[in-house]
């Protein structure tokens, strides 16, 4: 067989070989997009700190020295996570988290909160926990999901901050949100039945409180250590 055939036949495989990891990494791209409507609401926010340069920035944090971007594994993948390394030089007007960082320039009323989360608190703290804000006017106005690994009276709650201490509004109760170190898929949303709080897909807490405004959306923890893999809103401006 002549050199030149050889050489185009070499060539035409490169292309070919080439042309099949393009496309691979172009479906991966679309696959790990999120959808564009959940529950009828559209997509508001996503951020999986992916890119070159992730960016802080689309956040207020209570103390941004507290938080860093960190590589981690996720899902047998190592990439870039925002990580909550340390409790917060931040003491709040009344009892509520200490440690939360509020998605920037987002304010919403319905709305489907859906985060990738990990606690990295030694597994010997009794109550390790992450927490979910939203109906965020101010520090002192404000809801949050509380999903601890045990429950009381304060832990693995709904909490309204309402100008004094968070106070519980909890209507369907679980006994324990089971983290380990992994990561897992925490939902919240509220629609005009109220708010309920999902870990993996299961159901673990609601209110039935309605009366909270269109406000921002954040998370973090009351005063544990925690890593953050991916953040999507969808949702309903006002």
């Amino acid at each position: 067989m002549p050199l030149t055939t050889i050489n185009r036949m070499l060539a035409a495989c490169g292309f070919a070989l080439l042309l099949l990891a393009t496309t691979a990494t172009r479906a991966e791209d679309v696959k790990s997009q999120p959808a564009r409507e959940n529950q009828g609401l559209p997509l508001l926010f996503h951020d999986d700190f992916k890119t070159p340069a992730p960016n802080t920035k689309l956040y207020a944090f209570t103390d941004k020295d507290a938080w860093k971007i960190i590589d981690d594994d996720v899902d047998g993948a190592k990439r870039p996570v925002l990580a909550l390394v340390q409790q917060s030089n931040y003491k709040p007007a009344v009892r509520s988290p200490v440690n939360l960082a509020w998605i920037n320039d987002l304010k919403v009323s319905h709305f489907v909160l859906e985060i990738r989360g990990k606690s990295t608190q030694k597994p010997t703290v009794m109550n390790r926990d992450l927490c979910f804000a939203f109906g965020g006017v101010d520090a002192t106005h404000f809801l949050y999901a509380h999903l601890a690994a045990r429950e009381d009276k304060i832990h693995n709650q709904i909490h309204l901050v309402d100008g004094k201490d968070r106070e519980p509004v909890t209507v369907k109760h679980a006994d324990k949100t089971p983290w380990d170190d992994k990561y897992h898929t925490i939902k919240i949303t509220r629609d005009d039945t109220g708010v309920k709080a999902y870990f993996d897909n299961q159901l673990l807490l609601t209110t039935d409180n309605k009366s909270f405004p269109t406000g921002r959306l954040g998370f973090g923890s009351f005063d544990d250590i925690a890593n953050f893999a991916e953040i999507t809103v969808w949702g309903k401006k006002e």
